[in-house]
């Protein structure tokens, strides 16, 4: 995803464009999915149907739980939201439950990438629509988002959403809007840099950052891995090394290529 995301602004840069980017912040985001609403879903858009329902309908509902203290235990309260954390099922549930926001905001001229509760909107601009895409596009659509959280009992946390501008450092130099209120709830300024699905991107597409986090990360963890090497094999060593640092720089690599900062 990260990939196809990189991709997309680096195109619009060629272009000579920018690309606003919006990361969406939910707030507990698998804790107050409505079971009700999700096997509806199941049900009318998926087409669910027989033992194949059944399975999903006995997977969500009938949970309780209780809180123990000591000798105390409280009364059992039947949960009926919320899909078990830590499950194989339950991204796959929350990306149905929420499948409908695609086209609530493609419908306002926007993009919309993600994974679960990690989701980023986007549109590409030229400096001279830039009044009315950030001052009133983006606005509209984050209505929008809003309402549809609303409706399906999800809360969006507009002070702790991140809007990014992409682009060549002479496109951005032509974008005199720096923030946006969103919606009277919150007045949100530009930032440089967010961390997206486990990479940091700068608004001038450098990767400069991300270098220099995953070169920290790399030499640390190589670090405390040289202070138990006594202790260790060479396959065992070579396990780790993988596991642990290996891994790390192949996540994502292809952002790398054509990269002069590496």
């Amino acid at each position: 995803m990260s990939i196809r995301i990189w991709n997309d602004l680096l195109i619009a840069t060629d272009e000579r464009k920018a690309t606003v980017v919006m990361l969406l912040d939910l707030s507990a985001a698998f804790d107050t999915v409505d079971h009700g609403l999700l096997l509806k879903i199941l049900k009318k858009e998926i087409g669910l149907r027989g033992t194949a329902y059944r399975w999903f309908e006995s997977f969500l509902t009938g949970r309780s739980q209780r809180i123990r203290l000591g000798s105390v235990t409280s009364d059992e309260i039947l949960i009926k939201f919320g899909v078990p954390q830590g499950s194989v099922l339950g991204p796959v549930l929350f990306n149905i439950y929420i499948r409908s926001i695609y086209r609530c905001v493609k419908a306002h001229g926007f993009n919309i990438f993600g994974y679960a509760d990690d989701h980023q909107v986007m549109k590409t601009l030229c400096a001279n629509s830039q009044s009315v895409v950030l001052g009133y596009e983006l606005n509209e659509c984050f209505r929008a988002i809003k309402n549809w959280m609303n409706r399906y009992f999800l809360q969006l946390n507009g002070g702790k959403t991140q809007i990014i501008v992409f682009g060549s450092a002479k496109v951005l130099n032509g974008i005199n809007i720096n923030g946006v209120n969103i919606v009277s709830e919150a007045a949100i300024r530009f930032i440089p840099i967010v961390k997206n699905l486990g990479i940091y991107m700068d608004s001038r597409l450098t990767l400069s950052h991300q270098i220099v986090q995953l070169k920290i990360k790399s030499f640390r963890t190589l670090r405390n891995i040289c202070k138990i090497r006594f202790l260790l094999n060479k396959d065992q060593l070579e396990v780790i090394v993988n596991s642990l640092v290996v891994s790390c720089l192949d996540y994502c690599n292809g952002l790398f290529y054509g990269n002069r900062n590496h």
